[in-house]
Formats: structure tokens, sequence, C-alpha cells
């Protein structure tokens, strides 16, 4: 099989690259385009988006790209490619079964988003500290706690209860049968919709929640700084 080659690229015209005989078969076409022109340029993306600390989740399973997020998670990234806090960013291309995207193992310091928070999902089955998570949806596994996270733009959906310290969300929708806030959360323009309640710490005075809209009226409501400009929507 001929050696990948980028070189062709840059010394034959497009007629010459579509005429051209290779002995990677007995006529180049696609098999040509495959071998000297899409394997080099995949090695050379490879190679880039491994070292910047970007991976992809889909149904390809060579480095950047995985299709399970839990092996991806594992997946060796060092270095301090986007800053001290964060080392890791995951992009989810394609929605795998709930399998491939249970996050049962922390792995702190990453950020993970998707294309859109309406079709694309990941299951938390294990507490989770030090993520950020932007336009996808969570499924929370009951009695999950969210430490020092970060949520932007996401749909977090329960069907139990869970628990956020230290935890900035913003323009989400949140679902659940009991959210807790603990110590020094900050929560932005949300809808809130628990079916059993909502709940501020009774043992922390430094959380706050803004501009958000509930069906529920909190519990120890004093706890929340903001409260003043939150509405409550029964039928939310």
């Amino acid at each position: 099989m001929a050696e990948n080659t980028i070189n062709d690229l840059l010394t034959k015209t497009v007629e010459e690259l579509v005429e051209i005989e290779d002995n990677v078969g007995p006529v180049a076409g696609d098999e040509y385009v495959q071998e000297k022109l899409m394997s080099p340029i995949k090695s050379i993306a490879t190679s880039i988006f491994s070292n910047t600390g970007y991976k992809f989740l889909n149904t390809l399973t060579t480095d950047p790209n995985y299709n399970n997020i839990q092996t991806l998670l594992n997946s060796n990234v060092g270095g301090t490619a986007f800053g001290t806090n964060l080392t890791l960013a995951v992009l989810i291309q394609k929605q795998l079964s709930d399998g491939a995207m249970t996050i049962s193992i922390n792995r702190p310091n990453t950020i993970i988003s998707s294309l859109t928070k309406d079709n694309f999902y990941v299951i938390l089955s294990t507490n989770i500290t030090q993520k950020v998570f932007k336009d996808v949806e969570l499924k929370i596994d009951n009695n999950v706690v969210l430490t020092n996270c970060i949520i932007d733009n996401c749909k977090l959906t329960c069907t139990g209860n869970f628990y956020i310290s230290n935890t900035k969300i913003n323009n989400c929708l949140i679902d659940t049968s009991i959210l807790e806030i603990r110590d020094l959360c900050e929560l932005y323009n949300n809808r809130i919709r628990t079916s059993n309640s909502l709940v501020f710490n009774i043992s922390y005075f430094n959380s706050k929640m803004l501009n958000c809209y509930t069906n529920k009226i909190p519990t120890n409501e004093s706890n929340n700084q903001t409260m003043e400009f939150n509405t409550y929507a029964v039928n939310l």
C-alpha cells in the first residue's frame, strides 16, 4: 500500500488527482482519495486536536473521537490546554445510547457541550465536581451532588433529588422532585419546576437565586439573598 502523503495535494492539479493511478488499487478512484488524501489530513487533525485538549463524542473510535463518554473522560489529557482550571473540552456530535452517555466516574476540569440541549444528553450517575456543562441536557440520578460546577443553557432533569454546592446555573430548565441549594450557589434566569420542594439548606446563608421562575415557594426562603427578584408560577 502506498505511503500516506499530502505531497500530491501540493504538486498536482485537481484534474491530475482525479486521473492518477497508484498502487493502492487497480484504479485510484475513491481508494486513492481515502489513502493518499483523507488519511494524512485526518492524522494532522488528530495531532492538532489531541494536543489542544479537544475530544469529540460520536460513532468514531480514533482519538480524538470516542463512542463512549466515560472512556473519553478517562483518556489521558495532560497539561493546561485551557488554563489551570480547564484541561479538556468535549463536544457531543452524536447522541448515543444511555450506556455510552453515562458519567460514572468523575473527571474534573472538563467542559462538556453539545450542538443543542434539546437533542443531546448525558447521564450523571455519580457526584460531579469542577465541570462546565453548556447546551446539553443533564439527566441526573437520585441523590447526585454537583459541586464547583458551571451550568449554562442546559436542561437538568431528575426523577429524584439532587443537590448543588458552590455551583452556578444560568438560563436553564430544571425539572426534579427536590432541588437542595447549599452554600455559595448562584442561580440566574432559570425555570425551576420541583414536584416536591425547592430547598435552601438552612445551614447556609450565602446562595443567590435571581430572576428565576419557580412553581414552589422555596423552603427557608429567607436564605436566598436575592429572593425579591423571583417569580412564583404555580403552573410552571
